[in-house]
């Protein structure tokens, strides 16, 4: 994985956080509410996992043109203030899956799997 992908995961992370804390967004449900049209149009995939309390997760896909796909998880809980985005990225090159920490935070910042 090139510094350059990384920035660019990591630029992206940037926006959709951007996003979050500009409405104001409580939930992975608003977030998901708000931009699934959008994110759709744009040739993404974007799941809604609802917990029950409106509150849940959300998964967006972004495929690449090459075919490679970037996953980015947005997640939220009731009375923890605005959703979050994960910096764990799940890139998928050549049909390998491997789950970066794009800001390398932990000790372990990457994980491949098939």
């Amino acid at each position: 994985m090139t510094e350059e992908r990384i920035e660019m995961m990591r630029e992206r992370h940037d926006s959709f956080k951007k996003l979050i804390e500009g409405w104001g967004l409580p939930s992975a449900g608003d977030f998901y509410h708000m931009f699934q049209g959008f994110l759709k149009r744009m040739g993404n995939e974007i799941h809604y996992s609802n917990s029950g309390d409106g509150y849940g997760d959300v998964n967006i896909i972004i495929h690449m043109p090459n075919g490679d796909t970037e996953e980015y998880s947005i997640t939220s809980k009731r009375g923890t203030g605005y959703a979050k985005v994960s910096p764990v990225v799940v890139c998928t090159i050549n049909g390998i899956s491997t789950e970066i920490d794009i800001f390398g935070k932990n000790d372990e910042t990457t994980r491949t799997f098939q």
